[in-house]
């Protein structure tokens, strides 16, 4: 209920479901809901000893500086002097602290971005090499050559027939070009070599064909970067923020190329779709603040990645007019709130509250026993019927180099 006798405090925010939620009280006025931001603001007004007013922009923004010297969003009613305070988790720049006083910074993270998680690989031809990244596959046999290059300076064979015996040995075959005592000792290690060697490759081959294995993401800005330029990928940024135009002022040109793109196509996307995954899939990406992201995508049934390369940490404070009457007393309120752990609290309660709300709308499906695909196959099909067809050349081969030799000797008979 209204108190008449306290001063009102104009307060601008921008409404978002459970960070910054707002609702209707029994007089038809629009208050601050007791989840995440909104329930911290509500207390830091309620200590300064004030009642309030809520307003939003028309425009939706939070504020960005229009070429003509004007201010949009929340910043453009500061400038109006239609409000005291701001509060909508505010990025501190020097531009905007031209315009209006910043209170004692509340909370600080890194800009960073979240991408729709990858789904299960579909097995090719090459599966069977997945086990193993590509560097150990060529320590392999690297080392492999290395050992084959040494036994035949000692031994008496042809280092092809060392090789074909060594990689026998991988496939658990005996091992038949023994000469000497020095030359035992190298093959026993070897031979103890590829056994680890086989059982670890049988291992993790068994652990991918029972669990399959997921496609890669885009983890780094760098290869977001490359994956926009390559024209798969896309990025996006809440409108109405100054992110992109302030990824265009860094310094990191993978960063500012991002930027750039993201003006250039107005890939914007809307606060009341945050969380919803509206622009967030395997091909497009959102950069925002990193606690941000964590609130809404963090949790194993997520189906988003955030990456862990950032740039720029980010102060976040509320803004107040010029001359505004009780500025010193705010940030003494603020700096008890932080102090005490008040605004991680209250985020930390309403991402629970989110999380909990996903559960109920997003039942667990009943797991369904799934066929083998002829897609799940072709790949080992192939491979198959590729070696079958050089074993039957090979044999065809043998067959007339053979006959090529029992015609050659007996001719030489007579």
């Amino acid at each position: 209920m209204q108190d008449q006798n306290l001063p009102k405090l104009v307060v601008a925010v921008i409404a978002m479901k459970y960070m910054m939620e707002l609702k209707t009280n029994n007089q038809s006025r629009q208050v601050l809901s007791n989840t995440g931001e909104a329930r911290y603001l509500k207390e830091i007004i309620s200590a300064l000893g004030f009642d309030y007013e809520v307003r939003q922009p028309k425009d939706g923004e939070y504020g960005r500086l229009m070429k003509n010297g004007t201010w949009t969003g929340l910043f453009g009613m500061i400038q109006r002097n239609e409000v005291d305070l701001v509060s909508a988790g505010l990025m501190m720049t020097d531009k905007r602290a031209g315009l209006a006083d910043f209170t004692t910074p509340y909370s600080g993270t890194p800009l960073t971005f979240a991408i729709g998680k990858a789904g299960e690989k579909t097995p090719t031809m090459d599966a069977f090499l997945d086990p193993f990244q590509n560097e150990v596959w060529f320590g392999c046999l690297g080392t492999m050559f290395a050992v084959a290059f040494i036994v035949r300076l000692e031994g008496q064979h042809s280092f092809l027939k060392i090789l074909f015996e060594l990689g026998g040995c991988i496939l658990k075959q005996r091992i038949e070009i023994i000469d000497g005592s020095t030359m035992k000792m190298l093959l026993v290690l070897w031979s103890a070599y590829a056994l680890l060697l086989s059982s670890t490759y049988s291992s993790m081959l068994l652990s991918f064909m029972t669990i399959p294995n997921q496609g890669k993401n885009v983890e780094t800005f760098a290869q977001l970067a490359k994956a926009v330029k390559a024209g798969t990928h896309k990025c996006s940024v809440q409108r109405g923020t100054n992110t992109a135009t302030y990824m265009i002022a860094t310094e990191a040109e993978d960063i500012q190329y991002l930027g750039k793109e993201i003006e250039s196509n107005d890939w914007y996307y809307n606060t009341e779709d945050m969380g919803k995954h509206k622009t967030l899939d395997y091909f497009s990406a959102e950069i925002t603040y990193a606690n941000e992201l964590r609130f809404f995508f963090s949790g194993p049934s997520s189906q988003a990645f955030i990456s862990t390369d950032t740039f720029s940490d980010v102060i976040i404070a509320m803004a107040v007019k010029k001359g505004f009457c009780c500025k010193k007393r705010l940030n003494n309120i603020i700096a008890r709130f932080n102090a005490a752990g008040l605004y991680r609290k209250s985020v930390n309660d309403a991402s629970f509250l989110y999380h909990l709300d996903s559960l109920k709308r997003n039942q667990p499906k009943e797991e369904r026993e799934k066929q083998l695909s002829f897609d799940g196959v072709k790949g080992s099909l192939v491979l198959l019927a590729v070696g079958c067809l050089a074993s039957l050349i090979i044999l065809i081969g043998e067959i007339f180099v053979f006959k090529y030799r029992v015609y050659k000797h007996r001719c030489m008979q007579y």
